[in-house]
């Protein structure tokens, strides 16, 4: 059995949903869907959100990707530049629809979090 440690946590302030990921690892994508999906169903106020990528050093890329997915209902998200370049587009759909979004970061946010920022 794999330790799923939840990189993943939030609160409400006056209708604002704050997000903050400390960083992008197995189960980053699945915490940070199950979180919002529980706001979501709790709250029917939520007016914008706050995704909180500072301090975050990244790790996996295709966490990366899961999560971006989240903020899109279609169309390339992100594009991987190597020998090939390999592009990745939305599938899950929006699932702020409607939301303000705002993304904060610093300069300690790296890899998988700049990834996430650049593509929002």
């Amino acid at each position: 059995m794999q330790l799923q440690i939840n990189t993943v946590s939030n609160k409400i302030i006056d209708n604002i949903v704050y997000i903050k990921i400390s960083e992008f690892n197995e189960s980053s994508d699945n915490h940070f869907r199950k979180q919002w999906f529980n706001i979501k169903e709790n709250n029917s106020t939520i007016k914008d959100v706050i995704l909180d990528l500072r301090d975050n050093y990244g790790l996996l890329f295709f966490q990366a990707v899961l999560i971006c997915d989240s903020f899109f209902d279609g169309g390339e998200t992100v594009t991987e530049e190597s020998k090939e370049k390999k592009y990745y587009k939305a599938s899950k759909g929006d699932i702020f629809s409607g939301l303000s979004v705002i993304v904060l970061i610093n300069e300690k946010s790296a890899s998988a979090s700049e990834i996430v920022a650049a593509a929002l």
